[in-house]
């Protein structure tokens, strides 16, 4: 059955009848509700999630630097971000003497037909940083100027985390990666 559900998962992932967009929002709508599959015809269905939004620490949490994907052209975004092997935050991070925008627009750019757009459709968070300028996150198709600040309560829990995996960990644990998601999908719904 698992199989069935990353089929799915993949078939609304690289639909080509949609844009990028609309991939992602049906995307969105399989990681937080799940997908109802079956063993064979005439079996009952079941529905399978592929994130545990319930107990996060029975997932699994991956993070990846330098992730090289060939599209159109090769690009690498430097940090990327996976539950339970499905990317779902993708990190721009740049050197205090590079602006943040520049991570930003690195990010817009790649999700791009004739750039790595096929990478983007699970991804559920875009965020960008420098030292100087702090962190900022927008989701698919963000302008430049409407990608937000993190939060105060967020900064609270970066600033207690050494690594990044115990952050996303936490950020799960905390509602706050799954209140993105919603307010994602009831804002653009």
């Amino acid at each position: 059955m698992a199989s069935r559900a990353i089929y799915k998962l993949k078939a609304e992932a690289n639909n080509a009848d949609r844009n990028l967009y609309n991939n992602n929002k049906e995307v969105y709508k399989l990681l937080r509700y799940g997908v109802e599959v079956s063993e064979g015809p005439g079996e009952r269905y079941q529905r399978i999630h592929f994130i545990n939004w319930d107990e996060p620490e029975k997932n699994h949490f991956g993070i990846a630097e330098e992730v090289t994907f060939h599209g159109y052209r090769e690009k690498r975004p430097d940090i990327v971000l996976y539950v339970n092997g499905i990317a779902l935050v993708v990190l721009e991070l740049k050197r205090s003497t590079v602006t943040i925008g520049n991570g930003i627009r690195q990010s817009i750019v790649n999700q791009q037909k004739q750039f790595i757009e096929e990478f983007f459709p699970t991804i559920q968070l875009v965020m960008a940083g420098n030292d100087t300028e702090g962190l900022r996150y927008g989701t698919i198709g963000t302008p430049e100027k409407f990608f937000l600040c993190v939060g105060r309560k967020m900064r609270k829990i970066v600033a207690n985390y050494s690594s990044i995996n115990t952050l996303l960990k936490s950020a799960i644990k905390n509602g706050y990666l799954k209140s993105s998601m919603i307010l994602y999908y009831l804002m653009e719904a």
